[in-house]
């Protein structure tokens, strides 16, 4: 396979491949295999040798030379490397292998249910199951690329294609089948899908003397990732290749999917949503390509929390900003890193923050909190040049308080937040809502993790943000209004802005977009400060529990209002950076 240009080795992920330790495999009879030379029962490591491999191909894709050196290890080898991560050996275990460019392996280990082993064999017509997962399509198209064809730590597109079709956790007996532009199946988000082969029949012919295989997989030529249950079903016999296009699903039909950790599992294609039991409005059919939102994939992630989803819309006079994140931490820590983030290298605007109230709700078991902050921040330039004279108050203000809500349910594994300026809403109002959501990693128990700051990635936290801009400029009596007579009637006239060159031609409306899209520009840069803000915190916390954080807090503060201390320099001074959040 073709090595990637030298620029990637400056990239900043991992090649991981998960799999399933069982000891139950050794049950398996190898009567039927095709492949007399490897059978999943020959090793409690599910298909150790397509993993090797995958990894081994991605290792030459990318050109990391250190890696595909240790990656030389034979079977042997690397069953013994794995052996000294398993802890108990007569229980499955979901173990992940992350592969660093520098040749380093890291083997994470998380106790997985039970399965039917007869579920890791290749499906026969004896063998039923009962629960089906629902299968829904992708509203949106992926760019195929390195990303997509090898499994990296890169995978936010992938959690975003969930999260667009209403998957929010791996426990979810549900998955999403990705998209290209053109409008073909690439493959399931954590699965590798297996569709029934439409056969055209010949006059005279007979589907007996048909010698296909029943089911077909999309090929690597649609962009999808070379999955080792896709591997062994290939090699068994059990399915061919073929392009699938999208518009050829059919609503209700039954498919098979498959992955490393929980073997092949019964599905079925759900096109109308309101059939699915889950009361998600219901969509026809998938958009053409034409009209679906594209999504390039990065080739640079430089920090854990990385943005999956950013797009703009226009609706009912106010203008959207969608963000999708996840970070690679539990929970716990996230929402503790949210209450501590400022001060921090990246927000120090924030001068001061104040809990007005907190309470738990004896009911639901919630903590509220309500917070102020006070931030030094200013009326854009930008915008100040589209204002009458004197409307965005007083150029050294300087200062604006930021209305903070939040509920945590702790047994649930959420929090939903609300940041709401106070200041200048006549001119601009920002909302900015957050909504964290625990991710357990796939096969991971479904209970909650604790802080497991040394072992971070037993479960993860996305993160959805939406930013709500609205200008009510020239509304109401935000420039004043006059009484005019015309004939007998007596109307009401706004008050002319004075003239400010070019932007008297613009409408009132025309004025109003243009402040939400400055607002917008300026929101971008503070999501991305905002996460980096909060990695710091998360990192100070993992290497320094609570005392770091607490330190780092101190030293951030000193930066921001010097040694003689805040006061003075919050109310005498109070000039601030250009920098909102």
């Amino acid at each position: 396979m073709q090595s990637m240009a030298s620029a990637s080795l400056e990239e900043d992920f991992q090649i991981i491949s998960s799999l399933r330790y069982d000891p139950a495999l050794r049950s398996l009879s190898t009567e039927k295999a095709a492949d007399k030379h490897f059978h999943p029962s020959s090793t409690p490591y599910y298909l150790l040798p397509y993993h090797q491999a995958r990894l081994r191909n991605a290792a030459e894709c990318f050109g990391w030379k250190k890696a595909l050196s240790f990656l030389q290890k034979d079977l042997t080898q690397l069953s013994e490397y794995l052996d000294a991560h398993i802890l108990d050996k007569t229980r499955p275990w979901r173990i992940r292998i992350i592969i660093e460019r520098t040749g380093a392996c890291t083997v994470e280990v998380n106790p997985t249910a039970s399965i039917d082993p007869l579920n890791m064999l290749i499906p026969n017509r004896e063998h039923t199951q009962s629960n089906l997962w629902n299968i829904y399509v992708d509203t949106g198209y992926i760019t195929p690329s390195a990303f997509t064809r090898h499994k990296t730590t890169a995978r936010d597109f992938y959690n975003a294609a969930r999260v667009r079709a209403g998957i929010m956790s791996p426990l979810d007996q549900a998955e999403v089948l990705l998209v290209n532009p053109e409008g073909q199946v690439m493959e399931g988000s954590i699965t590798t899908p297996y569709f029934r082969r439409r056969r055209p029949v010949s006059k005279g012919e007979s589907l007996e003397s048909d010698t296909e295989p029943d089911w077909v997989t999309p090929p690597l030529s649609s962009g999808g990732n070379a999955g080792t249950t896709r591997q062994y079903a290939l090699a068994e016999g059990f399915c061919a290749e073929q392009i699938i296009e999208v518009a050829d699903l059919i609503d209700g039909e039954v498919c098979w999917l498959s992955n490393g950790v929980r073997g092949f599992i019964r599905g079925r294609i759900v096109l109308n949503r309101l059939d699915d039991g889950q009361g998600v409005s219901p969509t026809t059919t998938t958009p053409p390509p034409a009209q679906l939102p594209q999504f390039t994939i990065p080739y640079i992630h430089p920090i854990p929390s990385v943005e999956l989803i950013i797009s703009s819309l226009r609706s009912n006079s106010h203008l959207n900003q969608f963000n999708v994140s996840t970070y690679d931490y539990s929970f716990p820590a996230v929402s503790l890193a949210y209450f501590l983030r400022y001060p921090n290298p990246y927000s120090r605007h924030v001068l001061t923050t104040d809990v007005i109230d907190r309470y738990v709700d004896p009911d639901t078991k919630r903590l509220h909190t309500i917070r102020l902050h006070l931030k030094k921040s200013k009326v854009p330039s930008g915008i100040l040049k589209l204002l009458p004279k004197g409307m965005g108050g007083s150029d050294s203000s300087g200062q604006s308080y930021i209305l903070e809500t939040t509920i945590v349910d702790v047994n649930e594994g959420w929090m939903r937040t609300e940041s709401r300026n106070m200041e200048w809403t006549g001119i601009l109002s920002v909302v900015e809502k957050q909504f964290y959501q625990r991710q357990p990693l796939e096969g991971a128990l479904d209970r909650l993790q604790g802080l497991h700051l040394d072992a971070k990635l037993s479960e993860q936290t996305t993160v959805k943000t939406t930013v709500t801009f609205h200008s009510r400029f020239g509304q109401g009596k935000l420039l004043g209004r006059r009484k005019a007579e015309a004939g007998d009637q007596v109307v009401e006239v706004e008050d002319e802005a004075p003239k400010r060159g070019f932007f008297t031609s613009l409408s009132t409306a025309g004025i109003q977009r243009t402040i939400e899209l400055i607002g917008l520009n300026r929101t971008r840069d503070a999501i991305l400060k905002s996460k980096q803000g909060m990695n710091v915190v998360l990192e100070r916390l993992r290497s320094g529990g609570i005392v770091g954080v607490l330190e780092g807090m101190r030293q951030d503060r000193e930066a921001i209002v010097g040694p003689e201390g805040p006061w003075k320099r919050v109310w005498l001074r109070g000039n601030g950076e250009d920098d909102e959040h």
